[in-house]
């Protein structure tokens, strides 16, 4: 446009850059109008596709020191990139945090059952074992960032008390490395309200427990196979947006063959099954695993299929803010039923003893 100051902005930042380098990264915003860094923030976003890596470029941009206060006083089309942003950032957390419990989750889980099992795991892994074993409903408080690790505040106090009283600059350099390290697990375990991914209601914790527990509680000769599955939850909460609910189902079907490959019920036999076709046992007429089956079904596979898993949420008439949202309360459903389903089984193997 005729007048615009664009041309002398870019050549300003270019200029900058090579002058100074690195440091000039912390200057990347001195002296820009607020228009033309909005306009820098929104283009991380490109085709309205958000993910990890664009949204990692809003994040680097935004705290960026000379940039930040754009952020905080962005017009309404820019913080909805901010906003949409914070919450892909939530949903890779609970997509890390359950990627590194997939391994925890096939040891822990061979252990109680008593598989045939050879303990391969890292330091790193059976502190993150110890952490599900020591807290309810671990792997839920963990991705949602509620979880406090007493045993590690002990460790930060005792640091803090060794580094009062020490005098040697080499032991001083030390404690303050591990406080460092110390403080960021800290901060990673027990987030802020605002940096943390969705957090079931107490009505949705108290009826997702009441479905777990009650799964096979089914009357005699009813012939029904469970009285809950995993339908059943997703029902209860995304029973209000069907294309996703429909979509969520499709992949929890049971294959419904045996060893050899060929169908375990004909469809005449399933006809006459309580609840055919769309019970809690159906999915239009197609079996449904319980929910023990389909916490099995979902960490059997690796976390790119969980990536394909969530695009069933693309279907949801809702802002690209809102999808997200939904996508991290699917995910921590799965976590906090599997806390219920890992405790249930090492209950039930304790009392066989």
């Amino acid at each position: 446009m005729p007048g615009s100051t664009i041309p002398r902005q870019n050549q300003y930042v270019k200029t900058l850059l090579q002058q100074e380098g690195p440091i000039a990264k912390g200057k990347v915003c001195d002296g820009l109008p607020n228009e033309m860094v909005h306009t820098m923030v929104e283009n991380q976003i490109e085709y309205d596709q958000y993910n990890v890596t664009s949204c990692e470029g809003v994040k680097t941009l935004c705290q960026n020191p000379s940039c930040e206060k754009h952020c905080w006083n962005a017009p309404p089309k820019t913080k909805q990139v901010i906003d949409t942003c914070k919450e892909v950032m939530k949903t890779n957390r609970c997509l890390s945090v359950l990627d590194e419990y997939l391994l925890v989750r096939k040891s822990y889980k061979s252990v109680i059952t008593d598989d045939p099992y050879e303990d391969e795991l890292s330091y790193f892994h059976r502190l993150l074992k110890a952490k599900f074993k020591s807290s309810p409903f671990g792997i839920y408080k963990i991705m949602i960032g509620d979880y406090k690790d007493q045993e590690l505040e002990g460790e930060i106090q005792e640091t803090r008390d060794k580094l009062k009283s020490a005098d040697d600059p080499t032991v001083k350099g030390f404690l303050k490395n591990d406080l460092f390290y110390s403080l960021k697990e800290k901060n990673t375990n027990y987030l802020p309200k605002a940096a943390r991914p969705y957090e079931l209601t107490e009505n949705e914790k108290t009826m997702l427990e009441k479905m777990f527990r009650e799964q096979h509680v089914v009357e005699q000769d009813t012939g029904q196979w469970a009285k809950y599955t995993i339908k059943s939850c997703l029902e209860f909460l995304f029973g209000s947006y069907p294309g996703v609910f429909d979509d969520l189902c499709m992949l929890f079907i049971d294959d419904e063959l045996d060893e050899d490959g060929d169908p375990i019920f004909t469809e005449e036999e399933l006809r006459v099954k309580p609840g055919y076709p769309d019970g809690p046992d159906f999915y239009k007429g197609n079996i449904m695993y319980d929910i023990n089956e389909g916490l099995d079904a979902f960490f059997s596979v690796s976390s790119k299929t969980w990536n394909e898993m969530l695009y069933a949420f693309d279907n949801a008439n809702v802002s690209q803010l809102d999808k997200q949202r939904l996508k991290q309360k699917f995910l921590v459903m799965l976590g906090f039923l599997d806390a219920l389903y890992l405790d249930y089984l090492y209950e039930t193997e304790m009392n066989s003893w």
